[in-house]
């Protein structure tokens, strides 16, 4: 939220936030890195659901969810409402 208050460009200093905070947590620093680039692609967030395992709906799984969510706002980042509808969209376990 800081970050998208500031700016309309969020991923790269979200990202740089991240590193620091999860430097000792690599795969989630791994999944946090592929949702942005897959935001900064301009990737659906259904396409990125299905490319990390979530073809059938994003479950309530920890690193599922979370990087799914991360993913719609670092894309839909000054627009709240594509990112609900883009992780609905998905299907599953949306409203977590």
């Amino acid at each position: 939220a800081y970050h998208a208050a500031r700016s309309k460009t969020i991923i790269t200093p979200f990202l740089k936030d991240v590193e620091v905070y999860f430097a000792s947590e690599p795969d989630w620093l791994r999944l946090v890195e592929a949702a942005a680039t897959s935001a900064a692609q301009d990737e659906s967030t259904t396409q990125y659901a299905t490319s990390i395992g979530c073809s059938r709906g994003v479950s309530g799984f920890v690193l599922h969810t979370v990087p799914v969510a991360l993913q719609a706002w670092m894309r839909h980042s000054q627009d709240y409402a594509a990112a609900v509808q883009s992780v609905i969209a998905c299907g599953g376990d949306a409203d977590t």
